[in-house]
């Protein structure tokens, strides 16, 4: 190992170490819906990889369905709110209908933006069954 690559491996273990040794008061606040998001990250990530062998445990549909909403999309829209419209729609073509309840956070801390990006997430999870 070069000198070189030590001193690059030493100055990330040094940052590592000052944002984990900072003052408590300024440290990064992570919430639980923050590692709700980022597990719904990863769930996204294999269903889109495996979205046929999938397939029956989400719609009983082949191919993709048309999903459309009635929204003026302007300056200053509330995308969050399209998104869980489309939820919504994407909603009444589950097999099951306890995933939307699973997916979208509901924890003492989920803000209306956790409730958007959850949203979002799931229409990026069923995109190969649905379409808008």
């Amino acid at each position: 190992m070069t000198l070189q690559r030590l001193s690059g491996l030493f100055t990330r273990k040094k940052n590592i170490e000052n944002v984990l040794m900072r003052d408590p008061k300024s440290r990064p606040h992570l919430r639980p819906d923050d590692a709700w998001i980022t597990i719904l990250t990863q769930f996204n990530f294999y269903i889109n990889a495996n979205a046929e062998l999938l397939r029956a445990n989400f719609v009983a549909h082949e191919g993709k369905i048309q999903l459309r909403t009635e929204a003026d999309i302007f300056e200053g829209s509330d995308f969050g709110g399209l998104a869980r419209e489309m939820v919504d729609l994407i909603h009444k073509n589950f097999v099951d209908p306890t995933l939307r309840a699973w997916v979208l956070p509901n924890l003492s801390t989920t803000t209306m933006n956790d409730t958007a990006v959850s949203s979002i997430l799931m229409m990026a999870t069923l995109k190969a069954y649905v379409s808008a």
